[in-house]
């Protein structure tokens, strides 16, 4: 968030609203511009290790889409979520607990 007003108690609003980041209208062009890319870069990263790989099976978590050897799956929800959990770790061995409590909750 970038503002016009500063302070802490202005700061603190801003973080229980939602903003991930704070900046006081004042802050320099160069300082924003080196945040904004480092903001950036750190998105692409996490875009990317939301894509997982394993043999001929693709998954993307961000749009919910799997496929296999390039055919799209048709996976419910509860599906996709177990899917993704065991190709995240394709060689570990998952207990059923394990399973229960990182799928279902």
């Amino acid at each position: 968030m970038l503002s016009a007003t500063a302070g802490e108690l202005c700061e603190l609003r801003a973080f229980e609203a939602g903003a991930d980041d704070f900046q006081p209208a004042s802050v320099s062009y160069l300082l924003l511009g080196e945040r904004l890319g480092a903001l950036i870069a750190r998105a692409r990263t996490t875009r990317r290790a939301k894509r997982v790989a394993v043999g001929s099976l693709r998954i993307d978590s961000c749009r919910l889409e799997a496929s296999y050897a390039g055919r799209p799956l048709g996976l419910s929800k509860l599906e996709f979520a177990l899917l993704h959990q065991l190709a995240r770790a394709p060689r570990r061995v998952f207990t059923k607990d394990e399973l229960l409590a990182q799928v279902w909750g």
